[in-house]
């Protein structure tokens, strides 16, 4: 039996799988970091003597990156539209209820789509929000043709629906959606395992919610903030299935 500080291994794999448990139970079995954590101890509980403080150092640097996005709050550098609801939290799965809002809408990819945005927000006197609005269409194989980006007005009483060249100008209904926050560069691989997340989600809790729309992405950052520091979050359109009202059901 190895020993560090006095302390023999087995007493100290038994007090940090203790915490594990007890963070689990804390954060809900629907935070992404409860599921790492709850997968780190099912792999941890049968380490040997001999690889336990090995392993341990390595987990020390995943649950400090960990913690990071428990404490992570994205920088804010436009106002939200009225009315909007506050980013959900890195790793979380909830809930959310927008209101209808007013969005300047383009088709193309990220870089040219977001220049034609600005002309359009700059031309007519609109000031810029977060966050943008991002998705995409595909063929009847699945296969993404293109992306659309949209900047929301911040009040929907400016400017007018109505297409203005290449931007078309859109009433969004009031809508509720299923939404996870994520920490990091905005890629197709985090996309994809965000949506999968969800996806996930809406099949456990399949008896109260059901999907309505397609995936869209919410980013609320620019260029100008570090990879590691970008939010955006993952979203999917849904409805009750009964009169359950907003909250989260049970797992």
């Amino acid at each position: 039996m190895s020993r560090a500080l006095g302390i023999p291994t087995d007493a100290k794999q038994k007090t940090l799988l203790e915490a594990i448990h007890e963070a689990v139970t804390i954060l809900g079995s629907d935070s992404l970091v409860s599921k790492r954590l709850g997968a780190v101890a099912d792999s941890m509980a049968s380490v040997s003597p001999d690889r336990w403080e090995r392993d341990t150092q390595t987990l020390r640097f995943e649950v400090a990156e960990w913690a990071r996005d428990l404490s992570f709050r994205p920088r804010k550098e436009a106002a939200l539209p009225s009315g909007f609801p506050p980013p959900t939290p890195v790793g979380e799965i909830e809930i959310k209820t927008y209101p209808g809002y007013r969005k300047a809408e383009t088709q193309g990819n990220s870089n040219l789509a977001f220049w034609t945005l600005f002309t359009h927000i700059k031309r007519n006197g609109i000031a810029m929000t977060a966050p943008v609005e991002m998705g995409s269409f595909s063929d009847a194989v699945g296969t993404t043709l293109a992306g659309t980006m949209a900047f929301l007005y911040r009040d929907g009483s400016l400017g007018k629906p109505g297409a203005q060249g290449p931007v078309v100008v859109a009433d969004v209904p009031a809508m509720t959606v299923v939404s996870t926050g994520v920490r990091g560069p905005q890629t197709r691989d985090s996309v994809r395992l965000a949506t999968q997340r969800l996806q996930a989600w809406l099949e456990r809790n399949r008896a109260s919610w059901t999907a309505t729309g397609s995936v869209r992405v919410m980013g609320y950052n620019s260029p100008f903030v570090p990879l590691d520091e970008n939010y955006f979050e993952v979203q999917i359109p849904v409805q009750s299935a009964g009169d359950h009202g907003q909250s989260l059901p049970p797992d």
